[in-house]
C-alpha cells in the first residue's frame, strides 16, 4: 500500500511526490489498487485557482455500485456528452444547490373553495371568530367561555387542513407499475394501498357469492404464480366493491379485513379505503355498546384470539363469555347494529323536513319510522309521541342483555 502524503494540497506537488515514491520501489510490484489510489490522489489535488479538475468539470467521477476492480474505463466529460445514452438534463451547475424543502400545507380560499364542505367550515370559523372577538372579558364565566370558544376555533382550523389533505394531498405516492393487465390501465390507482392476494378458487367463490356488481373478467386483474405452492393468485382491491353500509354482509366482510386495511392506509387520507375506515369508526362510536362489548370488538379487530379475549373480559369486567358468544357479537350482532345506524343516518339526510315527526319531549324532528319512535298503535301512524331516546329505549341496553 502506498504511503501518500495527504497534507500536500496542489496537484503538481502531488505528482512530484508520487514520482519520488515510484522511484524507490519496483514498478512490477504495484497493484491495480495502488495505481488507482495514486491517480485519484493526483486528480483531487488543487490547481492554482484552488479548485480540482472535478470541480472545473474537466473530469467526471463515475459512481459505480461495485468495487473498483469492476469499474469501467474512466470517461471524460466530452466523451460522456457525445454518448447517445447520457441524459444531459441531469447535469446541474456546481453553484446550484438542491434544496429539498418539506411541503408546508396552506389554505387558499380562492383555490380550495371547490373542496366539498370547506366553504361551510370557513363560515363556522368566521362566525365563531367574530363571536370570540365581540366577547368582553373580566368575569370568570366569560373568560372560561372565551377559552372554550378559542379552542373550538383551533380545532376547526385544524380540521380544514385534514379536509384539504384528504382531497388535495401534499405528497403522492410514486405510481408502481402493475394493476390491470389490459392496455387501458398501466398503473395502479392511488387506492392500491388496500389490496391483498387470493387464490384463483377463492376469487371465483368471491365472484359467485358476492352481492355486488364486480368485474368477472380475469384479464382485468393482476395475477401472479406463488413460488411456494405454484398456484395462480389474483390481486383483489378493496375499491372493486361498491360498499353498502346497510348490508350486514358488506359490514361483515369489512370487519374481516379491517385490521389489514387500516394498517395499510393509516397515513393515506386521500384514499377511498381510508374514508371507508373513518366511516366505520364513526358508526361504531355512535353505537351504544356496553364497555365489555366494546372491549371485545376492538380487540377482535386487532386480531386477538377469541379465547384470549374472553379470558381478559372475565378478568377485567367479571363477566363470563365463551368463544362462540364473543365471535357472535363481532360478526353478527355488531354488523346488524351498524347497518341499522347507517340506515338511520341515510333516512335523516334524505327525508325532507315536512315528512318528519317532532318529538313531544325534546322537540327534535325525526323521520316517521320505528327506528326513531316507539310503536304505539293508538297514535298517528302507529307511532308514539316520544322518540326512542326520550322514551327510555336504549337499543344497546336490550341487545347487550
Amino acid at each position: 500500500m502506498l504511503n501518500l502524503d495527504r497534507t500536500i494540497q496542489f496537484d503538481k506537488d502531488r505528482v512530484e511526490s508520487v514520482k519520488n515514491i515510484f522511484a524507490e520501489i519496483d514498478p512490477n510490484t504495484l497493484s491495480q489498487s495502488d495505481l488507482e489510489s495514486a491517480a485519484t490522489y493526483i486528480l483531487y489535488g488543487k490547481t492554482p485557482d484552488d479548485t480540482s479538475v472535478f470541480e472545473q468539470g474537466r473530469c467526471f467521477d463515475e459512481k459505480t455500485r461495485y468495487s473498483s476492480y469492476r469499474r469501467s474505463a474512466p470517461l471524460s466529460l466530452d466523451s460522456l456528452l457525445e454518448s447517445s445514452t447520457f441524459d444531459t438534463t441531469t447535469l446541474i451547475s456546481l453553484n446550484e444547490k438542491r434544496n429539498y424543502i418539506k411541503a408546508k400545507p396552506a389554505i387558499y380560499r380562492d383555490e380550495d373553495a371547490s373542496i366539498p364542505g370547506m366553504t361551510q367550515l370557513w363560515e363556522s370559523i368566521d362566525r365563531l371568530t367574530e363571536l370570540m372577538l365581540s366577547m368582553k372579558g373580566g368575569e370568570q364565566e366569560s373568560n372560561f367561555s372565551k377559552y372554550k370558544l378559542k379552542h373550538q376555533i383551533f380545532q376547526l382550523r385544524f380540521d380544514q387542513y385534514l379536509l384539504k389533505e384528504a382531497y388535495k394531498p401534499s405528497y403522492k405516492a410514486n405510481p408502481q407499475k402493475g394493476g390491470a393487465s389490459h392496455a387501458g390501465q398501466q398503473f395502479i390507482d392511488w387506492d392500491s394501498d388496500s389490496e391483498y392476494w387470493m387464490t384463483l378458487d377463492e376469487w371465483k367463490r368471491k365472484i359467485a357469492a358476492s352481492l355486488l356488481p364486480i368485474d368477472e373478467d380475469l384479464s382485468h386483474y393482476e395475477t401472479r404464480i406463488n413460488s411456494w405452492t405454484g398456484e395462480t393468485e389474483v390481486k383483489w382491491h378493496v375499491r372493486y366493491h361498491t360498499f353498502d353500509w346497510e348490508d350486514e354482509n358488506h359490514v361483515r366482510k369489512l370487519i374481516r379485513y379491517y385490521w389489514d386495511i387500516e394498517q395499510m392506509c393509516h397515513n393515506k387520507l386521500w384514499t377511498w379505503a381510508k374514508t371507508l375506515v373513518l366511516d366505520f369508526q364513526r358508526y361504531v362510536n355512535r353505537l351504544d355498546l356496553a364497555p365489555e362489548w366494546r372491549w371485545i370488538f376492538e380487540h377482535y379487530l386487532a386480531g386477538m384470539d377469541c379465547g384470549e379475549i374472553v379470558d381478559n373480559v372475565e378478568r377485567i369486567y367479571g363477566k363470563h363469555y365463551v368463544d362462540t358468544s364473543a365471535r357472535d357479537i363481532c360478526i353478527r350482532k355488531i354488523p346488524h347494529l351498524i347497518a341499522i345506524e347507517a340506515k338511520k343516518c341515510r333516512m335523516i339526510v334524505e327525508t325532507p323536513d315536512w315528512k318528519k315527526k317532532r318529538c313531544c319531549r325534546c322537540g327534535k324532528k325525526f323521520p316517521r319510522s320505528g327506528l326513531f319512535f316507539a310503536y304505539d298503535y293508538s297514535g298517528v301512524n302507529n307511532l308514539g309521541g316520544k322518540c326512542l331516546e326520550c322514551a327510555g329505549y336504549k337499543r344497546g341496553r336490550y341487545v347487550n342483555d
